[in-house]
């Protein structure tokens, strides 16, 4: 999983990984549904629709082109490209410097493939540029602020169990926790392969249910509208089975700080060492 900052066990000002307790966050006490409101109500072209409120779910039906979609599995490298892995799932453990480091583990709660969008030829693809501008002006944060795209592969079986996004470790970290899931679908799936929070209700009463559709969308917070900074939840989800076809997708997670200069400033959170590259 790739979320790695570093993070202690409480704020330290000699540490250049610990976040600055006096600085406001970018997201804070109320501004959940000014985010949300704000883009439902300014990018109408990509067809927003309010799931549910308290939580925000929020779908789109068409954020993506094919080619968009296409573009984006191809700078990845391709549906079976040397870049798709088993997928993991990111398991805390403490380093020799007595700091908290996350690892990648499988884990059978989790049985997909993915590959992340670090290497140059992903990271800078025009196609790719176009849709990370796109996402991170509807939730109107910087570019910086959101973890490299994680592309997702899902066969006839595969899932991934109930979870949350939130990682509570990064809650000391300099880049914060993830505050957003954005989620793109970029294939239709046949049956089965639905996103489903099991503690939300649709408008019939039954648990909450996005299903694939081609170019579409779904965006949901991870903590509460009082305090965007303490997990909800109520935003558990799981990628349901596919039963007939493939599923790809992409996960953008976006934090409440700056993720990718925290990267850069070498609180990988991997190593602890100064300079290192974040992920190879």
């Amino acid at each position: 999983m790739n979320a790695s900052c570093c993070f202690s066990c409480s704020p330290d000002p000699t540490d250049d990984c610990s976040p600055d307790p006096s600085k406001r966050p970018d997201v804070a006490e109320g501004d959940l549904s000014k985010i949300f409101q704000r883009a439902v109500d300014n990018y109408p072209q990509y067809q927003p629709t309010v799931r549910h409120r308290d939580p925000w779910v929020v779908t789109f039906d068409n954020l993506l082109t094919d080619e968009e979609c296409d573009g984006i599995i191809q700078a990845v490298g391709g549906v079976h490209g040397e870049y798709i892995k088993p997928s993991t799932t990111a398991k805390a453990e403490r380093g020799p410097n007595g700091r908290m480091i996350l690892k990648d583990v499988p884990d059978q709660i989790r049985t997909s493939h993915n590959a992340w969008c670090q290497h140059a030829g992903c990271y800078n693809h025009p196609i790719h540029e176009r849709v990370i501008s796109r996402i991170m002006d509807i939730v109107g944060l910087p570019h910086d602020y959101a973890e490299h795209m994680q592309l997702l592969k899902y066969g006839p079986g595969e899932y991934y169990r109930l979870h949350h996004d939130w990682i509570p470790e990064q809650l000391q970290a300099l880049c914060g926790p993830r505050v957003f899931t954005f989620f793109l679908y970029l294939s239709d799936v046949e049956e089965g392969g639905g996103t489903q929070f099991p503690y939300l209700k649709d408008e019939n009463g039954n648990p909450l249910t996005v299903y694939p559709k081609r170019g579409s969308a779904v965006w949901w917070p991870h903590g509460h509208e009082e305090n965007p900074w303490r997990k909800d939840d109520r935003t558990h989800h799981e990628a349901q089975p596919v039963i007939r076809g493939l599923k790809m997708a992409a996960n953008y997670w976006i934090h409440g700080a700056d993720f990718k200069g925290a990267m850069a400033a070498g609180c990988d959170g991997r190593t602890g060492v100064k300079g290192r590259v974040w992920r190879k």
